[in-house]
């Protein structure tokens, strides 16, 4: 699917909706789009800048297209400050999601903060959602799986080694794409560090930052 197919698709669900007259869409380097300066009164972004090679350029470029006293609205994924860089295990785990999720580096909540402040941004509100009262669910267990369940099985190490195997034999009879099961190891490898992440709370998805361009 082309980028034109994208555009095209997610047009579609917008006129079926009847929601046509209020949005247009645009595909484009959230380091350099496309627009005016000053064009949006808000921009936001939704895990999505943890793939940026810097985060000073895509925050520069929001930044850009506000206009003055417009607000950035963010969900970073960061390393907290449990995370040790001289325990191994934290650093493997921090490899595995990287790899499995297509980032080249995993920055810091305080690498997020100071990108932010470098590119004039006031910061209203910034804090780890994922640090907030226990909600019923935490963020990683959707990964973990419950034990006593099929969700659990599935997220379990045999339950994923079972899946890599079976999609080895679809692969085989030529069922499934070739290069199938490689790609769910690497998915799974990012979930089970995602989820290990998670439960020792040396990594983040939900650092919140609203910040808004000086009037």
């Amino acid at each position: 699917m082309g980028p034109d197919d994208v555009e095209s698709s997610v047009g579609a669900y917008t006129e079926a909706a009847g929601l046509s007259q209020l949005g247009t869409y645009l595909e484009s380097d959230f380091t350099a789009v496309d627009e005016p300066d000053e064009s949006f009164d808000a921009v936001y972004a939704l895990d999505s800048t943890c793939h940026a090679p810097d985060r000073v350029d895509v925050f520069a470029e929001a930044f850009r297209l506000l206009e003055p006293g417009g607000c950035f609205e963010s969900f970073e994924w960061c390393l907290t400050d449990r995370f040790d860089a001289g325990d191994s295990h934290h650093c493997q785990l921090k490899h595995d999601i990287e790899l499995g999720g297509g980032l080249q580096d995993i920055v810091s909540l305080h690498e997020v903060d100071a990108a932010l402040d470098k590119v004039g941004f006031e910061v209203l509100e910034a804090f780890d959602m994922a640090e907030a009262p226990e909600p019923s669910i935490s963020w990683y267990q959707p990964l973990a799986g419950p034990r006593l369940s099929l969700t659990g099985l599935r997220s379990s190490r045999v339950g994923r080694s079972a899946t890599y195997q079976f999609l080895r034999i679809l692969e085989a009879l030529r069922v499934v794409p070739r290069g199938t099961p490689g790609a769910a190891r690497l998915l799974n490898t990012a979930a089970a560090a995602l989820a290990e992440s998670g439960r020792l709370r040396t990594f983040t998805p939900m650092y919140f930052v609203l910040v808004r361009k000086p009037a």
